[in-house]
């Protein structure tokens, strides 16, 4: 569906967040993009001291979800956390397939071309800001990391929106 999208609007930028970023990452393996933005890359769950992504692979044909403590605990902005839509359960299925899936998109990273912006929240509670500047690390392209002092995980619905929005803007007019 993203490629049919990209192509008949003719997207040569594309954003993701979240998961997002790890489809967009895949996007620009695998066609030509002007430049990627990823925000809250979520190549590691948190915490970085627990083998989550382990856990959920022994769990996930026990347990198909998991509760969590409030829909939208990964926004602090009161405004930002009353407009996103979450659900009360979490899939441990989905998990794991998205750390399979980001296990080939790691692999992958270094072959991607286009220039990409990284912004990722200081204190991001889902995903690892430590796994996503390894990420960085591993792409060739022209690229930036700028982690954001304020927000949690949705950062386009959180404190920092303003800034991630004037970052991309600057990253585009480049």
């Amino acid at each position: 569906q993203i490629e049919e999208i990209a192509r008949e609007k003719k997207c040569s930028y594309m954003v993701g967040s979240s998961m997002g970023a790890s489809i967009v990452l895949r996007y620009a393996e695998l066609h030509d993009t002007h430049g990627i933005v990823l925000l809250g890359t979520l190549f590691k769950p948190q915490p970085d001291t627990l083998p989550v992504a382990s856990i959920a692979k022994m769990l996930y044909p026990i347990i198909r979800y998991t509760k969590k403590d409030e829909p939208g605990a990964t926004v602090i902005d009161p405004e930002g956390k009353r407009a996103h839509l979450s659900y009360w359960t979490f899939p441990l299925k989905g998990a794991v397939e998205l750390s399979r899936f980001n296990e080939q998109v790691y692999a992958n990273l270094p072959t991607i071309k286009a220039r990409a912006l990284f912004l990722h929240a200081s204190s991001d509670s889902v995903a690892s800001l430590a796994a996503a500047q390894n990420a960085f690390d591993q792409l060739s392209a022209e690229k930036q990391f700028v982690e954001l002092p304020k927000g949690d995980h949705i950062i386009m619905r959180d404190y920092a929106r303003e800034e991630a929005i004037g970052r991309i803007l600057e990253f585009r007019g480049k």
